[in-house]
């Protein structure tokens, strides 16, 4: 389902670039004479100002534009998504750093159809960019004292999270604010605009109205309904050590699926063993499921954190013979190009996925629109 404020099918004017010297610069401070640059891309812009005055008929708003045959809309979407998370990641963290314990916004609630209000800082004291949560990487992540997220803020201007991130927010009870944003001007007056995220994934309102026990509950005699139930601490995040393992056979790399219950359920991982081991150690796995190591080359460490547990990964890179044929464990030979367009791999492997040109996120939607 196509959200409303989504940019697909409209055309967008660029109303920022690049001066020479490489500072941002707005369309109403631009003059004639200077050298303006596409923030995205690096090609030098056209600028277009409207001689008809504003207000009345024909006008058009002033922009920056690329040379003829060279698209607008792709940099300035990415840009305007670029753009609003920046400046809502700014705003957030001034807050925090100022020391406020309020940031109040309102939503209406799609599930009850009333109006609810939530506060950003109720529980956050950290903001992150792009913040890796295995499946995802939200656009902004708020964390709480014990580094768990709690509030992710998603900026739609092209792609909304799909129903798999969605189900991971609700399952792990992270709120997620949905920001439909289709022009420029949002980004002007941000903290107003962060008062209102278009969609929240939860709803507040506990069903009093219809619960049979009402008269006999302690909370709703006391009003304390939306403070229930308190959670209890977290616990401390324990530590797997893993050894990732590239078999390739030249063209083809060895995936395989996950388990569809528990962490990362249903994704696709490279093969991967409990444990750090040795070159000998892993010439020795290779050959017990059936497969003839040519060469071997040890890959740089990678580490990824989840809620409950923290992966220390070390890798190694392992040329075969003819894989498909002697492998005895099931396993999935494919292209790596393949693997990015039909294989949802995992942010946790982007240690890994970096050697044979995978792309992950964000990444990966820039290449399939191009």
């Amino acid at each position: 389902m196509k959200l409303k404020g989504m940019t697909n099918n409209r055309k967008l004017l660029l109303p920022y670039a690049y001066d020479s010297t490489g500072n941002l610069v707005h369309i109403n401070n631009a003059h004639k004479g200077e050298t303006y640059i596409c923030p995205e891309c690096g090609k030098v812009l056209s600028l277009n100002i409207s001689k008809i005055p504003k207000g009345q008929k024909y006008h058009r708003r002033n922009h920056f534009s690329h040379p003829k045959g060279n698209p607008d809309n792709q940099c300035t979407e990415s840009f305007l998504h670029k753009l609003f998370k920046s400046r809502a990641a700014e705003c957030i963290q001034k807050k925090i750093e100022n020391k406020e314990t309020e940031f109040k916004f309102t939503w209406d609630c799609l599930e009850c159809g009333e109006r609810h209000q939530g506060n950003m800082l109720k529980k956050a004291v950290s903001v992150l960019l792009e913040y890796d949560l295995g499946i995802c990487r939200p656009d902004i992540a708020l964390l709480d004292k014990e580094g768990k997220v709690v509030i992710v803020i998603e900026v739609v201007v092209t792609h909304e999270p799909t129903q798999e991130v969605m189900t991971y927010y609700d399952c792990h009870k992270i709120a997620c604010l949905q920001f439909m944003v289709s022009d420029f001007e949002e980004c002007e007056d941000i903290a107003k605009r962060l008062a209102k995220p278009d969609r929240m994934n939860w709803c507040l309102a506990p069903k009093c109205e219809v619960c049979p026990l009402r008269e006999q509950c302690r909370a709703f005699e006391l009003e304390i309904q939306l403070e229930l139930p308190v959670k209890a601490k977290a616990k401390e995040r324990r530590i797997e050590e893993k050894t990732i393992l590239l078999f390739q056979d030249g063209e083809s790399v060895a995936i395989r699926k996950r388990d569809t219950k528990g962490l990362l359920a249903g994704l696709y991982e490279f093969p991967n063993r409990l444990g750090h081991l040795s070159e000998e150690d892993v010439i020795e796995y290779a050959k017990s499921i059936g497969l003839q190591p040519i060469h071997i080359k040890k890959l740089s460490e990678g580490k990824h954190i989840f809620s409950h547990v923290e992966w220390h990964m070390i890798g190694y890179r392992i040329r075969v013979d003819e894989l498909e044929k002697a492998c005895d464990e099931e396993l999935l030979f494919i292209h790596p190009e393949e693997i990015q367009n039909q294989y949802p791999i995992p942010a946790a492997f982007e240690t890994y996925t970096k050697y044979l040109e995978i792309k992950l996120g964000q990444e990966k939607y820039k290449d399939m629109e191009e």
